[in-house]
């Protein structure tokens, strides 16, 4: 499928709201309607990339692979929910119905630390990468091949964003911890 196109980066968030967009055509250029295009974070997500649990209506495989199906245009959307980075030059697999149709080459989200939520830290993490010329780009969240203020409207344009299930933590009395560690 070699008129196929796949982003050359992806840009996520834990609320979904950045999109991304593989067109599947065949030999001929013409477009591939009802092709089951999967995203593979497979190899990220232990170290790099936090992904929030799926909400009703997502497929997602083994937890780590997004997919979607392409429309009459051979157009499959993508809205990943995640957080966290993977460096400029790393392959993120895109198959289409198990045929290879290519790799992004990194990842890059407002929720800069992988926590699940877009909040000050990650702000204070964008900046140093603002501050240190040459940086990765996983900072570069509007895609322009700089890590600059402009990425830094974007990031606060996202603060409070989280995943929509978050895991609840309850805070351990202090006979709670000693019990547990006895």
């Amino acid at each position: 499928m070699r008129h196929s196109t796949v982003p050359p980066y992806l840009v996520v968030c834990p609320e979904g709201d950045f999109t991304q967009t593989v067109t599947v055509r065949d030999v001929n250029n013409s477009p591939l309607e009802g092709v089951d295009v999967v995203i593979s974070l497979c190899a990220f997500t232990q170290v790099f990339v936090h992904l929030c649990p799926a909400i009703p209506g997502e497929t997602i495989d083994y937890g780590c692979g997004f997919h979607a199906r392409t429309d009459a245009f051979g157009t499959a959307t993508f809205s990943i929910r995640a957080g966290g980075k993977v460096i400029a030059g790393s392959l993120i697999e895109v198959d289409g119905d198990y045929v290879y149709l290519g790799f992004a080459t990194g990842l890059a989200s407002p929720d800069q630390d992988r926590s699940g939520i877009v909040d000050a830290v990650d702000a204070a993490l964008l900046a140093a990468k603002i501050a240190t010329p040459n940086s990765n780009n996983s900072g570069d969240l509007n895609l322009d091949g700089r890590v600059d203020a402009a990425d830094a409207a974007v990031l606060t344009a996202h603060l409070g964003h989280a995943c929509a299930t978050p895991t609840p933590v309850r805070a351990a009395t202090w006979g709670q911890v000693r019990h547990t560690y006895r």
